[in-house]
């Protein structure tokens, strides 16, 4: 098996987590991404290890900031190497009915869920395209097709990201990329 690098945004949550342990399990590089200032940081790379996951490592970053991320995938380039598969796992919930939701509710939503998807494609797409070979995986919601009350803004973003993959899918296959969303 060749070894590859992995980038899992929102790795140090539930799902993230077990995403990341499934690839380092499989013998892969990961780099699991969490906020800035991330409290936990720390105790979850040191339980990692502690479980053997020795190639787990860890980079902070705003994956709703363009330019926060250009600065992440930098710096995992430089200290692990070039990403080879993308996790974009990183979501939040801000639910509220419309009638009441502020803009802020909406515009976190949709930059955290969405908005980073793109991010983080266009980021990885290039070195991958060059490479000949990625894998990206985008984390979606059954809200993208059964929509909730009071989550207009996050079955929103999640349909988003279902067509995004789409698109990106078509874009890519002929390079050896696949883009896939579950």
């Amino acid at each position: 098996m060749t070894q590859r690098i992995a980038l899992v945004t929102g790795g140090m949550g539930g799902i993230g987590t077990a995403v990341v342990k499934r690839l380092a399990g499989a013998g892969h590089k990961v780099v699991a991404n969490c906020l800035p200032g991330y409290a936990q940081k720390e105790a979850w790379l040191a339980a990692m290890h502690g479980e053997g996951y020795t190639e787990v490592h860890a980079a902070e970053g705003d994956v709703s900031s363009y330019a926060a991320m250009q600065a992440m995938v930098a710096d995992i380039e430089a200290r692990v190497g070039a990403v080879d598969i993308l996790v974009n796992n990183a979501g939040i919930i801000r639910d509220g009915l419309l009638a009441m939701m502020d803009a802020q509710q909406w515009q976190d939503v949709i930059d955290t869920n969405l908005t980073s998807v793109f991010n983080f494609c266009q980021a990885a797409t290039r070195q991958m395209m060059s490479q000949r070979y990625g894998r990206i995986i985008n984390m979606s919601s059954v809200a993208a097709d059964v929509s909730n009350p009071g989550q207009a803004n996050y079955c929103a973003s999640k349909s988003g990201v279902v067509g995004f993959t789409k698109a990106v899918a078509k874009e890519v296959a002929s390079r050896g990329i696949t883009v896939n969303a579950v």
